[in-house]
């Protein structure tokens, strides 16, 4: 029988007996251990045990379980001493104490390791020693690797007492546990470790026996008393013992690529797929490039540029679409909004261009003829289209001096109401904007005091774990204490940021976006209590990306019944949700899509008001009103009903 041990938020322990009956674990009072927290399921995990070993199966479809910090699903086993994340808990078997068994005269006392995952250090065994073990480029640490991405003094890892702290020391490029960047952690059995560009597994509790102490004496350097390791980047270890093993085929050690160079190589064939257009297999090569090689520079910058490129397809796509089916107006704005840094935007150049021409050409004709007719308030409609189509008829002074000009002339004498359309020439002198400041710059004017701004980093980039446990080191050490009072407001704000920020996402995940929002608008509040109105931490951002993409779901849900029902109310209600969305993040293309299906629905209630109104029906004035309910006043269908419903009197 295995015993597992849960600990919650606030470093709560309890532990729980696994036997062969499988047990529920989750937040409903119906599961066999209930975890009283929004942030678990109702049935979040059933854990039992089978052959020795504790097997999980998860009951989210893969949604809030993590493995040593990885989403999982399906069944799995929980080895001993790696953790597992349900909601704010963190489940865990401890690791079993060593055994004294008949073999124990042929095997010692179990080592701890550092073991090469790949590269130039794959399967490179370390035997770390009690006390501190030094990692960096000078040669006089424990473990001095000599790469341009590890600092000089890059790491101590600490063991005494059966526990080993990861202990970061202000490194250049970071020190990162299981992907994730840290000051100080403890470690347990089986965590990947990452200095700069270097990456090991740390293991503990595998004996080492006799027959594998060469592999790892091999790599053990004794110079002026101190035992040390040196690993040579590219370069075989030499062996200052018993002769190395053989080599398959032949005496020689096959060179090493280095990783910078094979990251080289896949961002070269990613630049020739985004040459070619083709994302999908751009992001594979970047993928790889930043598998290799994590901290690369120009891989974050294409892996930022294909995300961005594959809305802008989307965009230029649906803007096709709308110009190939004679929906120009729509076409030309979708073609607009495409950036002119993006590879469609010369595309989109040409198409924008030729679209200005037919419809400036459209409006003119169409002014002219309800000109001739006597339709003043229809020709200033159309005339007034036609001026603003594009800078070059903006200034017409022609056309404004013999249509405009004239048709306002009509409708003042006829008494009709408009809006008088003013020439507009010359561009305005704008003033050059004043530089803004960076992140890094406004938080250490907010905290100048080196310690809390390099805690005040780190929550900056959504690291409120690892910020809160440097903030009770300098708590528990600093005797400045005005620091200290400082420091104990940071730690209660964050604290809440960090607790409620996970409720929020547990209840995005459960759908209950009313919960959601409330603790969201809990960690904001304190959110902006450590960075003020000027700096978005990434839980600011976060927030919005969850909420938008959630808002979005429900509003594409709700415009589908509406679409299957007819219900106008409805698409209302649709419009309300993705008008939030855009509220939160302003260019996102899931919602502003949600906008054009809503501009899609508008057109063809346009065309119903327009059959209404040749039949002299009111029911037209009805349309134009839904029309207005259900989009933008910046886009076409609002601005045309708005239009219609000026000329009845009707707004």
């Amino acid at each position: 029988m295995a015993t597992l041990k849960i600990i919650d938020s606030s470093g709560r322990e309890r532990e729980v007996n696994i036997t062969t009956q499988p047990q529920v674990f989750g937040r409903g009072e119906d599961s066999d251990v209930v975890l009283g927290s929004r942030s678990v399921s109702r049935h979040h995990v059933r854990i039992w045990e089978d052959a020795g070993k504790v097997m999980v199966e998860d009951l989210t479809n893969g949604q809030a379980t993590k493995l040593a910090g990885e989403l999982v699903s399906g069944s799995f086993e929980l080895p001993p001493g790696v953790p597992m994340e349900v909601g704010v808990f963190v489940f865990q078997i401890p690791a079993p104490e060593p055994v004294a068994t008949e073999e124990a005269s042929a095997e010692q006392a179990p080592i701890p390791l550092l073991v090469g995952t790949r590269g130039p250090t794959k399967d490179i065994e370390i035997e770390l020693e009690e006390g501190d073990n030094s990692i960096g480029r000078d040669p006089n640490s424990t473990v001095a690797i000599e790469d341009p991405s590890i600092s000089r003094m890059h790491a101590r890892l600490q063991i005494r007492a059966g526990r080993f702290t990861l202990i970061d020391m202000r490194s250049s490029n970071g020190t990162f546990v299981n992907n994730q960047r840290i000051e100080q952690v403890d470690l347990a059995s089986g965590d990947v470790l990452r200095f700069g560009n270097i990456e090991f597994r740390f293991l503990y509790g595998e004996p080492v026996k006799p027959a594998g102490m060469p592999r790892r004496k091999k790599l053990m350097l004794i110079g002026g008393g101190a035992v040390a390791l040196l690993l040579v980047i590219g370069i075989a270890a030499k062996s200052c013992g018993s002769p190395p093993p053989k080599q398959t085929g032949g005496g020689t050690i096959e060179p090493q690529v280095p990783d910078e160079v094979l990251a080289e190589q896949a961002l070269m064939r990613a630049r020739t797929f985004i040459a070619e257009l083709n994302w999908d297999e751009a992001e594979k090569a970047v993928d790889e490039a930043l598998n290799h090689y994590p901290i690369s520079p120009e891989g974050k910058k294409l892996q930022k540029k294909i995300k961005a490129e594959r809305a802008n397809k989307v965009l230029f796509e649906d803007a096709t679409t709308n110009y190939e089916v004679g929906r120009l107006d729509e076409a030309l704005e979708q073609f607009r909004r495409v950036p002119k840094d993006s590879t469609y935007f010369q595309k989109c150049k040409y198409k924008i261009g030729e679209l200005e021409k037919k419809l400036s050409d459209y409006h003119l004709k169409e002014g002219i003829s309800y000109f001739k007719a006597n339709n003043f308030k229809a020709a200033h409609r159309h005339f007034t289209k036609y001026m603003e189509l594009s800078d070059d008829n903006r200034c017409d002074r022609k056309t404004y001096q013999n249509w405009v000009k004239r048709t306002e002339n009509n409708l003042r004498v006829e008494r009709q109401a408009f809006t008088a359309y003013t020439l507009r020439c010359d561009k305005p002198d704008v003033e050059p904007a004043a530089p803004t400041a960076t992140p890094e710059e406004l938080l250490r004017a907010a905290y100048p005091e080196r310690e809390l701004y390099d805690i005040m980093k780190l929550y900056f980039k959504g690291k409120a774990d690892t910020a809160l446990l440097s903030l009770r080191k300098l708590i528990a050490l600093t005797n400045n204490g005005k620091l200290l009072e400082r420091a104990k407001e940071i730690e209660l704000s964050m604290k809440i940021v960090n607790g409620k920020f996970k409720e929020g996402t547990a209840a995005v995940q459960a759908g209950d976006i009313k919960t959601a929002r409330e603790q969201f608008r809990v960690a904001l509040e304190n959110d902006q209590k450590l960075m003020g109105s000027d700096l978005r931490s990434y839980y600011r951002e976060d927030v919005g990306r969850q909420l938008s993409l959630r808002l979005y779901k429900e509003g594409l849900e709700i415009f589908n019944r509406a679409a299957d029902n007819g219900d106008a109310k409805m698409l209302e209600k649709a419009f309300a949700s993705w008008g939030e969305c855009l509220k939160l993040k302003p260019d996102d293309t899931d919602c502003l899509s949600g906008m054009q299906l809503l501009e899609n629905a508008a057109e063809q209630l346009l065309q119903a008001a327009a059959a209404f109104e040749q039949r002299n029906d009111t029911r037209a004035i009805e349309k134009w009103r839904q029309v207005v309910a259900i989009t933008r006043p910046e886009s076409l269908p609002y601005k045309n009903a708005k239009l219609k419903l000026r000329e009845y009197d009707a707004e």
